[in-house]
């Protein structure tokens, strides 16, 4: 765990809220966000329902953090109990935690990653939590669980952090039922230690999954020949495999529960590693339609969702041209794991204050990154990084690669 840097942050806006309820409970600071959602232009007044859902995840992760929502959701204060002892932040444990659909799993079992990555070294138990619920595994073109398993549980174990990413059934979109995927870490007597990715190189393979669930496996044998068809071009070692759930059946023929989704992964030694994820997910009516009647999950009724399944072949060539897009932005590390990395290597260095440890980073074995370019996303994860753990990145231009390597320093 990091020592406490400030007393309490008061800070506006709904942007990077994720990383910035994490970033407080690693440095153990108070922290205030107001204004979340209150323009005419959000269609969302204050926190959306994926965003409470987390905050109830988190409190019960971290038995300390005291969590008050505030104003109809427009305000969240994180507050901590006094504590006993020396009792872990992240005790160890076997949690189960609820989705709901509006978000993949992968939203929330990255902060489960994350949390088990900063405070490593201080549990002495496993900690296992299984997500179930109506959501699916995959979600639009957002953050995946096969990213998660094929990008982030890597790094964490160059980091020295044991982790498991387990997709024990996978959920198709607007399930009723839903998926479950099951987050183990393994009990680590060491802290993180540094990670280096700078070391760039020539992608050499791509492997994939296509699935469906409640369609005939024909829906994502078409989207892995589609990917497989343009990768081919570029890349000769190419394999993306089929994984057919379940069939439709006569006596359910309801379409709310049916989806196809493709994940893919390229990977070029020794650390290089791109994903790029597309899911069907089906569309609401619009206007004039009625809105969604209100219940508890927020789904809109069969009647008002468009169920209509696009050419499989579409989504296949989107997932593959994502993919593309992703190499091409070039560094060591996916766009989706940027803040992921770059905060837990802020963590390491705070965590690394004695004089020791000062020079063990100033080594050629120091914690150092290559990205691509500073999009908004990083730019505002530094920020956050400077005022929670007053951890500042040293920026050198690579011109001969055009990418950027990243350096963390205490300020």
């Amino acid at each position: 765990m990091v020592a406490p840097t400030t007393p309490f942050l008061s800070l506006r806006g709904h942007r990077h809220l994720r990383y910035r309820l994490l970033l407080a409970i690693v440095s153990r600071s108070g922290l205030e966000i107001s204004g979340i959602r209150v323009s005419d232009a959000d269609t969302t007044i204050g926190l959306c329902s994926a965003e409470r859902n987390l905050i109830r995840l988190l409190t019960a992760l971290v038995p300390d953090a005291r969590f008050d929502i505030l104003q109809d959701g427009t305000t969240v204060v994180l507050r901590w109990a006094p504590r006993g002892g020396k009792a872990p932040l992240v005790p160890g444990g076997t949690y189960i935690h609820v989705c709901p659909p509006d978000r993949s799993v992968a939203y929330y079992a990255e902060c489960v990653l994350f949390l088990a990555g900063a405070t490593s070294g201080t549990r002495g138990s496993p900690l296992r939590v299984e997500f179930v619920g109506p959501g699916s595994d995959n979600h639009g073109d957002s953050l995946t669980v096969d990213a998660l398993a094929a990008v982030h549980v890597p790094l964490l174990k160059r980091m020295g952090v044991i982790a498991l990413v387990n997709i024990v059934e996978r959920a198709a979109v607007q399930d009723p039922v839903g998926g479950r995927v099951i987050v183990t870490i393994e009990p680590s007597n060491a802290p993180l230690r540094p990670i280096r990715l700078v070391d760039q190189s020539s992608v050499s393979a791509v492997r994939g999954i296509a699935y469906s669930a409640g369609l005939h496996a024909d829906v994502a044998t078409s989207a892995a020949d589609a990917a497989t068809a343009l990768l081919r071009k570029y890349y000769t070692d190419t394999i993306v495999s089929v994984s057919a759930e379940s069939q439709p059946s006569s006596s359910d023929p309801s379409p709310s529960s049916a989806g196809y989704a493709l994940t893919l992964q390229a990977t070029g030694p020794p650390h290089t590693t791109f994903s790029a994820s597309c899911t069907f997910h089906p569309r609401s009516f619009p206007s004039p339609r009625p809105p969604p009647s209100a219940n508890s999950t927020g789904v809109p009724s069969l009647e008002q969702i468009d169920c209509s399944h696009p050419p499989p072949e579409n989504l296949g060539v989107r997932a593959a041209r994502l993919l593309l897009q992703q190499i091409s932005q070039r560094g060591c590390v996916d766009s989706a794991a940027r803040e992921f990395v770059l905060t837990l290597m802020a963590v390491v260095a705070a965590q690394s204050t004695s004089a020791s440890d000062v020079a063990a980073r100033e080594t050629e074995h120091a914690a150092c990154v290559r990205l691509g370019a500073l999009d908004p996303c990083v730019i505002g994860i530094l920020r956050d990084l400077k005022a929670y753990l007053r951890v500042e990145f040293d920026v050198y231009s690579d011109i001969k690669t055009r990418t950027i390597v990243l350096t963390p320093q205490i300020s």
